[in-house]
């Protein structure tokens, strides 16, 4: 099998996986620069605003490189009974692009820094949406965390809408308001409340997201190709198991490793039908399961 596991004209999950790890080591960096800033910007303020532009442009990167794992679970999700729709797809692009041009736009003070957290808000909304849809294709464990993660995103974009109808709408101005304005905006007990809000969320989402990022990122690295119809893999099995437990493989010709696993049950699951490959007849049989090494050629149907 090739090194990179095309599923399209130009796609590989193999490529979408080193990109989305990519994106969550930036990420670790985002946060350093983040922890960074709110270190700084009391005692050395300059230093502090430094902070929060490598913070600000290491988040673009970390966006942007996650689009390619987006796309891989729209194709994932194909073979499932429950498939991420193209419109499901879009927006999540959507969402991830806005988040990085807003970004960008702090830069030349057009949006204020907390811009971005509303469309990031939205994403974290869509990871859920699809994290719910990826059963079968990563394991319940990294789904949750990719709940958590969505859950935690949430709450910081509603922090900025929030904030925005309960203490100041000063975040809302375009141009962005000068730094030293938004600093002297009264501390109100909605405000300070707001703040503990983002904190939660902040820790939920925004501190898991680059270590989640990686985990999906090393998954979609060892990614098998998505099934379509027609015939999809020629290989050896590595097990009876593997192709008793998967009803689109199967084994060809009685091979004696398969047959040594149950010899009767084999021979009355046997095929009638044969499946023509490359001008060959192969009769099929279904194995029964058991330890033996199955090193019959086997076809992986495509649905």
């Amino acid at each position: 099998m090739a090194s990179q596991v095309l599923t399209g004209k130009g796609f590989s999950y193999r490529s979408a996986g080193w990109s989305a790890v990519a994106g969550g080591i930036i990420g670790i960096f985002v946060i350093v620069f983040l922890i960074a800033y709110l270190v700084y910007r009391n005692e050395d303020l300059n230093k502090g605003l430094l902070f929060q532009r490598l913070h600000d442009g290491g988040l673009v990167f970390q966006f942007l490189l996650f689009i390619p794992a987006a796309i891989s679970f729209h194709r994932l999700s194909q073979e499932k009974n429950s498939p991420i729709s193209s419109f499901t797809l879009n927006t999540g692009i959507v969402t991830i692009v806005v988040t990085a041009l807003f970004a960008l736009l702090i830069f030349p003070k057009i949006v204020s820094d907390g811009f971005y957290t509303f469309p990031q808000g939205l994403f974290g909304v869509w990871l859920i949406v699809v994290n719910r849809k990826l059963d079968g294709i990563f394991s319940r464990r990294l789904r949750w965390f990719g709940i958590v993660v969505g859950f935690g995103l949430m709450l910081v974009g509603l922090f900025f809408v929030l904030y925005a109808i309960f203490v100041s709408t000063i975040q809302l101005r375009i141009p962005a308001a000068p730094f030293e304005e938004v600093v002297n905006v009264p501390l109100t007990s909605a405000n300070v409340f707001l703040h503990y809000f983002i904190d939660i969320g902040s820790l939920l989402g925004v501190l898991t997201l680059p270590f989640w990022t990686i985990l999906i990122g090393s998954q979609l690295i060892r990614q098998k190709p998505a099934a379509n119809k027609g015939i999809a893999d020629i290989g050896i099995a590595e097990s009876v198991t593997d192709i008793t437990t998967d009803p689109t493989y199967f084994c060809s010709a009685m091979h004696p490793a398969c047959l040594s696993a149950n010899q009767q049950r084999i021979r009355q699951q046997q095929l009638q039908s044969s499946i023509s490959v490359m001008g060959r007849q192969f009769t099929n049989s279904q194995p029964a399961q058991g330890p033996e090494r199955c090193a019959a050629m086997v076809f992986r149907l495509k649905k």
